[in-house]
């Protein structure tokens, strides 16, 4: 099929994506290696040090620490590059009786 171009205001929610789209090798290789990237970004940036929460806000140059506060949207995608590890095997599950 025609790729989808959502237009301006456009939500990933409503643009049409035919059932049959098939990505192409490249496509799916850089679209693991962003799921990668976020994964490793937040596993180094999520820990017990911050309750496990991912922060809000961080800058890189220059270093600066981070502030000790989070969003929904960045729990959110921390909780999805966790589901994406799973399911690429970059993580195992053992399931606690």
């Amino acid at each position: 099929g025609q790729p989808h171009h959502c237009g301006p205001g456009g939500s990933v929610s409503t643009c049409p994506v035919s059932q049959d789209a098939k990505l192409s090798v490249t496509e799916r290789a850089y679209l693991e290696g962003v799921a990668h990237d976020t994964w490793r970004f937040f596993r180094q940036c999520v820990g017990a040090q911050e309750r496990h929460l991912p922060p809000d806000n961080l800058q890189l140059t220059p270093c600066m620490p981070w502030w000790r506060t989070t969003s929904p949207t960045n729990i959110g995608m921390s909780l999805l590059s966790v589901t994406c590890a799973r399911q690429f095997g970059w993580i195992e599950y053992t399931r606690r009786p």
